[in-house]
């Protein structure tokens, strides 16, 4: 049996030839054209199957194109975050022996520094302007007739790679598999909007999704892509997120699903009130990579007359693992149930489940989990014990079987629904000099949801160690608020107490 993810677009295109994908004006005709081409350009330029393709580029049409044709072609999508330094990029490229980069004007620049410093070199290829995706109609030929068709993959190889932030200062590489992300779009495509009790609500023709939330990330990539690709919906674009622009685009697209984190909902709640009619198509907002408060959700949806739906998910789960559906009653603090094919349990420091109600680690199986970190097996081992890979988040089960978050286990900080993992943070600041010792943590903050803290031991000054960080890490990484103090607090033992810190 052979499955590769980039079927699902050749699939719609056979079932909804006519359809719009794209916002922007290309047909799921027109969008394997586009597919075909680069494929096989790809191909020409000595791509092989299992090669792997870095992919850095904002939101946009041809990242989509650049996606679904280097999985065609047999490669293995390397998405990189365009918030990343040159730095954290060069260290994706090197550790996944990715041979070559499909990157967009605005990240040529950092993919020019990254690429300098691996050895040996990955080739680069600019992603081709907007206005080339215009095609031809009647000069297109279909895959079967240039001979064209996704290289038949085992549903267990390797997809994609996503780069999380890892708890030793280096990230880590999550490879999911083509069965992984097909399972996964497939539910979210015909079960995330079901209700007993109206008809089955599938994002197919009809429905338009709006990419906002990174296409690298795993969230937007699932269910703002796939998702609505696999079904015959419609997927528009938005590169970077501006409250007040981005309802005037729900509008104009006639947009009826959207992705968000808690802090893109709060400051459109902030927003004037606009005509009911100009949003009448928008129904449905999906709200992941934080915790929200149920006081904002009840604000957003009589504001703006949609349903609002919570889930929980990882990079590493592809990442949808529990959902609430419009036919799941809402229990405040609640994220949803397991979806289908997935198992959670609540477990305490042995591995044994605990009773309904008791706190203890989240853990997950099923066809979403990762096969595992990419050339890493010690960090596998640490995450997927007994077939069950531990999140590291604290929480509970109730007797219906709805989630609830309570805590980090480990001392990972969210920030904007990014993960940021305290020990790449203060790696980086003990780099600088004058620095002796650092200590990250998350702070509770309303409008990120948690604020990178640093408390730092030395003689620096503080604007030239920021204009450092701002350069050597990510936009979401480098630590917004600096004490300087005489000491770090520390056990008996010499570790650091990170929980003094934060207190």
């Amino acid at each position: 049996m052979s499955l590769n993810l980039a079927s699902i677009v050749f699939e719609s295109a056979q079932k909804y030839p006519n359809e719009m994908a794209l916002a922007c004006g290309l047909s799921y005709q027109s969008l394997e054209a586009k597919i075909v081409t680069f494929g096989c350009t790809l191909q020409t330029k000595g791509l092989k199957p299992g090669d792997r393709v870095a992919l850095m580029s904002e939101n946009r049409p041809e990242f989509t194109v650049a996606y679904f044709a280097i999985l065609a072609a047999g490669g293995i999508v390397v998405p990189i975050n365009t918030l990343l330094s040159a730095r954290e990029v060069a260290y994706c490229l090197e550790h996944s022996q990715t041979i070559l980069i499909v990157h967009s004007d605005l990240t040529c620049e950092i993919v020019r520094e990254s690429v300098s410093r691996v050895q040996p070199r990955p080739a680069m290829i600019d992603l081709p302007q907007i206005s080339s995706l215009a095609v031809d109609l009647d000069k297109c030929q279909s895959a079967k007739e240039v001979g064209f068709e996704p290289f038949e993959t085992s549903p267990d190889d390797t997809a994609v790679i996503f780069y999380t932030s890892g708890t030793t200062g280096r990230p880590k590489g999550a490879e999911v598999t083509h069965f992984n992300l097909y399972s996964n779009a497939l539910w979210v495509s015909e079960r995330s909007l079901e209700h007993p009790s109206e008809p089955l609500n599938v994002w197919g023709p009809g429905h338009c999704t709006l990419a906002l939330l990174a296409l690298s990330h795993s969230f937007g990539q699932t269910c703002m892509q796939n998702a609505p690709l696999l079904s015959g919906g419609c997927v528009a674009y938005v590169a970077k997120f501006d409250a007040h622009n981005l309802v005037h685009q729900i509008a104009q697209d006639h947009v009826t699903i959207l992705a968000a984190v808690p802090r893109m909902i709060k400051e459109m709640l902030a927003l004037p009130d606009l005509s009911s009619k100009a949003l009448e198509r928008f129904q449905y907002c999906l709200v992941g990579g934080a915790p929200i408060n149920q006081d904002v959700v009840k604000a957003f949806e009589d504001k703006f007359q949609v349903s609002v739906l919570e889930g929980y998910g990882l990079s590493e789960t592809s990442p949808v693992i529990v959902f609430r559906s419009p036919g799941i009653p809402r229990k405040d603090g609640s994220v949803g149930r397991a979806i289908r094919g997935v198992k959670i349990r609540v477990v305490d420091e042995q591995g044994q489940r605990v009773p309904a109600g008791e706190v203890g680690e989240i853990v997950v199986r099923g066809q979403a989990v990762m096969k595992g970190y990419h050339d890493d097996v010690r960090e596998t081992e640490l995450a997927i014990k007994r077939g069950w890979l531990h999140t590291g988040d604290l929480g509970f089960l109730d007797e219906d079987g709805d989630v609830f978050l309570v805590d980090r286990k480990t001392d990972m900080i969210i920030r904007n629904g990014y993960n940021v993992y305290p020990a790449e943070v203060e790696s980086v600041l003990c780099a600088f000099p004058g620095v002796i010792e650092a200590a990250v943590v998350g702070v509770d903050d309303e409008k990120c949801g948690q604020e990178i803290k640093a408390y730092i031991v030395g003689e620096f000054d503080e604007a030239d160690l920021l204009c450092y960080c701002r350069k050597e890490l990510a936009a979401y990484k480098y630590p917004r608020v600096i004490a300087r103090v005489l000491e770090l607090p520390k056990g008996h033992k010499g570790q650091l107490l990170r929980r003094m810190l934060r207190s």
